[in-house]
């Protein structure tokens, strides 16, 4: 944040060239002592925000209605590829190791995992459609916390009961349906049930959405991009679905040791820990004894991707049209004489009928 607005404060000198240099020099210094006592990455965003003078914040909002903050930002954050999406060769390479490839850690493989069929001895359970539905849930719940923590999801990386219980939160609500319910049935018909109740619950958890309108196009935009993504994530997943959901699995289990001793919430997290150790002994068991399945699973994705596609070039078609028809009225009552007037009246009540 701090070279952020560094950058910004140079930018300026460069662009007002002809001032001062003593002057620019002296707000440099300025803006560097009264960040000096500050931890930028951990401040509360409002503290930081009010040791901003008026023209610092008004260049900041001015910076924000452009492109220009995309590129200026973007060259101070660190970037994030998830391991699933490394070339098979290098995850392989790796098992056992959980070393890092480009700044991304790859879990460890799992030495051993529980046999399914002790766990569920009845074929009826092993071979309900139920289990793979919320098996695909899991993987998505997992996918977008890797995501959102930048692959430090692990018991190793949270340091204290406070991240603990942040980490915990997040999951209880991404998977208030599957890990943390008590209900006995699954509540997912097909994967668009699924992907639509992550969808949803990952709104519950992002703040800016909830202050938009919940109608307006950036925000279907923003859904149709998050389905395509978890979507692909999970497709992938599935078929090292041991590796993630083994992680997945350490660090719940890392946390319910560490950082909930005495927490109120240590029971829900310690059922949703075994849950979470039942669906990995299934997705060992899927992908050794029962991979049709599992190609079922990506089959139903590869059509649900399809379809959100084209449902998506729909929307933008509409909301294309949507602006076009704003701009027209505009024309024509700029420069239009009173005929043409009254046939574009006229249009727009024809539309009004149809509608």
């Amino acid at each position: 944040m701090l070279e952020v607005l560094q950058r910004l404060e140079q930018e300026n000198k460069i662009e007002a060239a002809t001032e001062d240099d003593d002057e620019d020099d002296d707000e440099d210094d300025d803006l560097v002592e009264r960040f000096q006592n500050i931890d930028i990455d951990n401040a509360d965003p409002n503290v930081i925000w009010n040791l901003l003078s008026d023209e610092q914040k008004e260049e900041f909002r001015e910076m924000l209605k452009g492109n220009h903050w995309k590129d200026l930002v973007s060259s101070h954050l660190p970037t994030y590829v998830p391991w699933w999406t490394f070339p098979k060769q290098v995850i392989l390479s790796d098992d056992n190791n959980g070393v890092s490839s480009n700044h991304t850690t790859i879990p460890g493989f799992p030495v051993s995992i529980p046999d399914f069929t002790d766990i569920a001895p009845q074929p009826s359970t092993r071979s309900s459609q139920h289990i793979l539905w919320n098996l695909a849930h899991i993987l998505g719940t997992y996918s977008y916390l890797m995501r959102h923590t930048m692959g430090e999801l692990s018991f190793k990386e949270v340091g204290s009961e406070e991240e603990g219980i942040e980490v915990i939160d997040l999951c209880s609500t991404l998977s208030a349906h599957v890990l943390f319910s008590q209900a006995k049935t699954c509540p997912f018909r097909n994967i668009n049930d699924l992907i639509v109740d992550l969808v949803e619950q990952i709104n519950v958890t992002e703040q800016q959405w909830q202050q938009d309108d919940p109608l307006s196009s950036v925000i279907h935009m923003k859904r149709y991009d998050l389905k395509l993504l978890l979507l692909e994530d999970i497709k992938i997943l599935l078929f090292d679905c041991k590796r993630a959901l083994y992680h997945f699995w350490e660090t719940l289990n890392g946390i319910v040791v560490d950082s909930l001793k005495k927490s109120k919430k240590r029971k829900s997290v310690l059922l949703a820990t075994r849950k979470l150790y039942f669906y990995l002994a299934a997705g060992g068991y899927f992908l050794d004894k029962d991979k049709d399945r599992l190609d079922m699973i990506r089959l139903s994705i590869e059509n649900e991707i399809i379809r959100v596609n084209t449902e998506k070039e729909e929307f933008q078609k509409d909301v294309d049209a949507a602006k076009e028809s704003i701009r027209q009225p505009k024309q024509h009552n700029d420069g239009s004489d009173s005929s043409s007037n009254i046939n574009y009246n006229n249009n727009n009540n024809k539309i009004e009928e149809l509608s």
